[in-house]
């Protein structure tokens, strides 16, 4: 449990058990992703190590502010084996949001990903005020992107060196869909 979760916590268990199964699965992921190949140390011993467990809070501490649920699971086999959720903007972007997903290494390569894309991406138009939804996949993901591309977004554009992740520097590609 991290500190300060309390006792029997499902949302903690899951992130403990689910999130990250392998470094594989979490590379493509955001750094604010929970898992422990996300967090390596990189301060010294007598400052603290970052465990997973503890890093988990502040995603699951976002998820509980929004005023309509905007994250959901994705269960396989009556388990929780993967997340999908947007995020919802401000100001003159409101009428946009991005999405992002991930599944679990053992549920990959059966459709699980791209039925919750089309699911989600319908609800998330039928509940919001939006006029567009798009996902930033780092230009490598080939398996994100075929996601995406068999869900009906379209690509919009390259981002060159965009992001970086464990000091790599990274294209993104702008993927969309529109209302």
């Amino acid at each position: 449990m991290p500190t300060g979760a309390p006792s029997g916590d499902p949302a903690a268990e899951f992130v403990s058990v689910v999130l990250g199964d392998t470094e594989e699965a979490a590379g493509p992921m955001r750094r604010c992703f929970p898992c422990r190949w996300n967090y390596r140390p990189t301060a010294s011993p007598a400052s603290g190590v970052i465990t997973p467990k503890k890093n988990a809070w502040p995603i699951l501490d976002w998820i509980g502010q929004q005023a309509l649920p905007t994250v959901w699971a994705i269960e396989v086999n009556g388990e929780a084996a993967g997340g999908i959720g947007v995020e919802l903007h401000q100001d003159v972007e409101r009428v946009s949001a991005e999405i992002g997903y991930w599944l679990g290494e053992a549920a990959w390569g059966r459709g699980i990903v791209t039925e919750a894309l089309q699911a989600v991406t319908a609800e998330v138009f039928r509940r919001f005020e939006l006029t567009r939804i798009y996902a930033l996949p780092f230009a490598d993901n080939r398996a994100s992107v075929r996601v995406l591309e068999k869900a009906g977004y379209t690509l919009e554009g390259h981002l060159r060196q965009s992001a970086i992740k464990d000091g790599v520097i990274l294209d993104q590609l702008l993927y969309a869909a529109y209302k």
